[in-house]
């Protein structure tokens, strides 16, 4: 339940475009700290390409509390986009606290959107492993990030 929940909300980020994401990605953050620094690095890169950034993780945490489908640790929810619908959303629901899975749109400059994800994950693999997601299979918890 809570994979299909984290799907749907990537997908609510692809929904301005009608597109789903081109590439997504999935890392471990191992603690509480590592999490408040991806927040921020990426809250840094994404107002650094003029991305309006959001962190939502806990007003969605709230609201799926009152579902009764809320995870059992805080909720990871951030994004960011430009008005062109280059961006990328990242969660952790679904899979365990610390391990985030990324969602990067093209929006209408799809050749920016990719040079953009290919500087976030250099960004992200100089402190963390950096998966990518295999096509059509959404990121799955890992056994090791627990």
């Amino acid at each position: 339940m809570a994979l299909a929940v984290l799907l749907l909300l990537l997908s609510l980020f692809s929904g301005c475009t009608g597109k789903h994401p081109f590439l997504m990605v999935q890392l471990c953050l191992r603690n509480e700290q590592n999490v408040a620094v991806f927040t921020e690095m990426m809250k840094s890169i994404s107002q650094s390409q003029r991305m309006d950034f959001t962190d939502g993780g806990v007003v969605t945490q709230k609201d799926l509390t009152k579902l009764k489908t809320s995870p059992n640790y805080p909720l990871i929810y951030v994004g960011a986009n430009r008005k062109d619908g280059v961006g990328w959303e990242g969660g952790n629901l679904g899979l365990s606290a610390y391990e985030v899975a990324l969602g990067f749109s093209e929006g209408s400059n799809p050749a920016d959107a990719r040079r953009f994800a290919d500087l976030v994950i250099s960004k992200l693999n100089k402190r963390w492993l950096v998966y990518v997601v295999p096509t059509g299979r959404g990121a799955l918890p890992v056994k090791s990030c627990k």
